[in-house]
């Protein structure tokens, strides 16, 4: 039976990350088939990109404002998705802001998620 995983970034360096679990996942678990929103790394380590992360990432107030339609519609690919494409695992990688509304999302359609470096409190 194949495994459906969507791994999921935001940014160059959760790209990263990314690559090297699914890099692991495809060595460790027989029959994986792993979507990624990510960037070219997460690709070359074998995911089928449904989104690449250039446009996503963001420094300060104004250039976040300007990502937020952006963020809204891959939300809503990803609820319809969840809805139709029973996937078995969800992992997200850093990147809390929107994670945590995704990873609230696949909960409620009942997908388990792993969150990968998950969210800090900083000082």
């Amino acid at each position: 039976m194949t495994r459906r995983i969507l791994v999921l970034a935001g940014e160059p360096s959760g790209d990263l990350h990314g690559a090297r679990i699914i890099s692991a996942l495809a060595e460790l678990v027989p029959d994986v088939e792993i979507e990624a929103v990510g960037g070219p790394r997460m690709a070359r380590a074998g995911a089928t990109l449904r989104r690449s992360i250039d446009g996503l990432s963001a420094m300060g107030f104004v250039e976040i404002l300007h990502k937020i339609p952006a963020h809204l519609d891959l939300l809503r690919r990803l609820q319809r998705d969840f809805a139709a494409r029973r996937y078995d695992l969800v992992i997200t990688v850093d990147y809390p802001g929107f994670h945590l509304r995704v990873a609230q999302a696949a909960k409620r359609a009942g997908i388990p998620v792993l969150a990968y470096i998950a969210p800090q409190l900083w000082a």
